[in-house]
């Protein structure tokens, strides 16, 4: 349900350059802007990465990375940040699905760079709001995850 590896190649882990902290809500938004990150610093890899012609070396290796955001919704479902029904692997399958097309949409040039900081975080709000997140402290731990320093990417306002 991951990103592919293209075969024989190895692109650098997004979830390495993030630090895990006690706010699950910022973690999964930081993940997410690692992936962005990772896509801008290498999208001829990105790119290769979701041909379905291409071999994979390691097929587990996406799923892990996959399951690391799974666990980032578990955890703010556990902490009462989203409603307790909620289905972990459905959030954090359309969180990825969505993060991927506007992804691709920039790279491709289908949009401006600028649209994922005006894009990226507007979408994350609403995905974790449905999931049960209050929209106010939701909103505050986007902003926290999306503007990182170590991933270099803009603040959201």
């Amino acid at each position: 349900m991951a990103g592919r590896p293209s075969g024989g190649l190895h692109p650098p882990c997004p979830a390495a350059a993030v630090e895990l902290t006690p706010d699950p809500v910022r973690d999964l938004t930081a993940l997410g802007a690692a992936y962005v990150a990772n896509a801008l610093a290498n999208s001829a890899l990105y790119r290769s990465m979701f041909d379905a012609a291409a071999e994979l070396e390691n097929p587990t290796a996406a799923d892990q990375t996959f399951e690391v955001l799974v666990g980032c919704v578990a955890r703010a479902r556990d902490a009462g940040r989203f409603s307790e029904t909620c289905d972990p692997q459905a959030v954090a399958t359309q969180f990825w699905v969505t993060g991927h097309g506007l992804t691709m949409l920039v790279l491709t040039g289908v949009l401006p760079r600028e649209a994922l900081d005006v894009h990226a975080p507007a979408i994350a709000i609403a995905l974790l709001v449905a999931a049960g997140d209050d929209e106010d402290t939701c909103r505050c731990s986007v902003r926290l995850g999306w503007s990182s320093p170590e991933l270099m990417l803009d603040p959201v306002s």
